[in-house]
């Protein structure tokens, strides 16, 4: 169910500026929702026994996470050590602790501690003095460091280990499927893997476009600038590319190692078909504004020189 944020906005990027920016945003946001709906149905569906002390025991670390950002305690590598103890309790319990990483995401102090400081103007308050001490360093130092968000220094800091060892980790242990010729044809023939590939091809097309509409006529939303029903129809499509968390959820939902190289048959399938329709159906829609642009700027010239030369009659043959 869910989206690959990396190949979806990846493939849409591929069309570059034929794709207006706010539905790259869009994109972006949706895969991220979609990740997150995931996670939650990972959460209530696929819990067997919950041991209800480490439970306990990882809510009320995520209490006293609440208090510190509260508090304006915001020491990074203080959220990092509680992130992972409350990833062991929420493992412990039987909770899956992808659940972990979620709440502590949205607990995050996401706004600096000194938001009316920035980089530049602190490093120009030390330029303009005299003289310059230890402390006077060490506390530009820290009032610098504070400057930018607690969730932000730990996500640039650890942004290298997630995307290059984490994240390709997680999805080759997740994308391990036999892809024999008896597998393959087992799979053509296997109501699991047309059902997965079908609902993330048509059924995400028709419900992400079909709800991005919906919201529009009814005014909840407005047609991003620039977005034709096409462009709409292809983002709606990128979002049926599912790899890393549409194959973990794959796992969990099959108890049959048939059913589930089955269903990642069909996940792979799936985002093959959406990533090729998706890019033609976006460089379609970029080559109709295109056109449609030429067309409006020649009938622009001709009332223009029809403004200036009244007299003039253009022979278009």
């Amino acid at each position: 169910m869910a989206t690959d944020i990396a190949f979806a906005v990846g493939i849409v990027s591929l069309s570059g500026k034929r794709v207006p920016a706010a539905l790259k945003v869009f994109l972006l946001s949706l895969a991220v929702a979609d990740d997150l709906g995931a996670i939650t149905v990972i959460a209530v569906f696929y819990t067997s026994s919950v041991a209800f002390a480490w439970l306990v025991a990882a809510l009320v670390l995520l209490v006293v996470v609440w208090v510190l950002r509260q508090r304006r305690v915001w020491y990074g590598p203080l959220y990092f050590v509680l992130g992972v103890v409350v990833w062991y309790c929420m493992y412990r319990s039987g909770v899956h602790p992808t659940v972990a990483g979620v709440a502590m995401g949205f607990l995050m102090p996401m706004q600096p501690l000194r938001p009316d400081l920035g980089a530049a103007e602190i490093a120009d308050r030390l330029e303009n003095q005299a003289e310059l001490t230890a402390t006077d360093v060490e506390n530009a130092a820290f009032l610098i460091r504070e400057s930018v968000p607690v969730g932000e220094r730990i996500s640039d800091r650890w942004l290298p280990w997630t995307s290059y060892v984490v994240i390709p980790i997680f999805a080759l242990c997740n994308a391990g499927v036999a892809l024999s010729g008896e597998a393959l044809g087992a799979a053509v023939g296997s109501r699991v893997t047309w059902g997965v590939t079908l609902g993330l091809v048509v059924g995400k097309t028709i419900g992400v476009f079909g709800a991005a509409t919906l919201a529009i006529a009814l005014g909840i939303a407005r047609r991003p600038r620039g977005a034709t029903t096409l462009h709409m129809i292809g983002i709606a499509m990128a979002a049926g590319i599912g790899f890393t968390v549409a194959l973990f959820v794959t796992s969990l939902a099959f108890d049959s190692v048939e059913a589930t190289d089955q269903a990642k048959v069909g996940v792979l399938a799936a985002s093959v078909i959406a990533a090729v329709l998706s890019t033609l159906t976006l460089r379609l829609a970029a080559s109709r504004a295109s056109a449609s642009e030429l067309q409006l700027e020649a009938l622009e010239n001709e009332e223009l020189f029809a403004e200036s030369a009244p007299g003039v009659v253009i022979d278009e043959r």
